[in-house]
């Protein structure tokens, strides 16, 4: 919402300020085993939030989570299919500006050895689709009309239309790579 800051911080939790940083309130996600890493916020809708977080105590797992309420209540996704590395580490990228439904995920070093993969969810976060695998990280994701996946090195770009779905691999000189079609 305008002048809200949503952040991750220790107790481990999701926390929101409306007051600059001055003080901080939990939004409800406060766990003894999962350290989150990342959050976003639906630039069309502020009461959507994702957060992804791993649990490393007993079997490791990933987390993705979704609020649609401000974090009143949360909804886990049940990440089937998506591929982790050891330990699982998932990063909300970006959420598309106009529909909150549309988020992309990261699976740090899913790709062995060192690469990651990249997943985008059409409905908020209940089914995850394979979008792109690198061999190294990717640096930034931006979404708009067209979500843009880089990868560290600079190596690559993804092109994700937003309308039609189509996907399109572009190299570091802007050369077309390929036409992926529709993942």
């Amino acid at each position: 919402k305008d002048g809200e800051l949503i952040q991750l911080g220790a107790p481990n939790d999701v926390y929101s300020s409306t007051d600059n940083g001055v003080t901080f309130h939990s939004k409800g996600l406060s766990s003894q085993t999962v350290w989150y890493k990342s959050v976003k916020v639906a630039p069309s809708n502020a009461m959507r939030v994702y957060a992804t977080g791993y649990q490393v105590a007993t079997t490791p797992a990933a987390h993705l989570y979704r609020t649609d309420n401000d974090g009143t209540s949360w909804t886990e996704s049940p990440l089937t299919g998506v591929a982790f590395a050891s330990p699982p580490v998932l990063l909300v990228a970006a959420v598309d500006k106009t529909n909150p439904d549309i988020a992309y995920v990261i699976s740090q070093g899913a790709n062995q050895p060192t690469g990651d993969i990249l997943y985008r969810t059409t409905d908020g976060g209940q089914t995850l689709t394979q979008v792109l695998s690198t061999t190294g990280s990717f640096a930034d994701i931006v979404s708009g009309p067209h979500a843009i996946a880089f990868t560290g090195d600079g190596a690559l770009a993804l092109v994700v239309d937003t309308n039609s779905e189509d996907v399109l691999a572009i190299d570091a000189s802007g050369r077309r790579e390929a036409a992926l079609g529709r993942p």
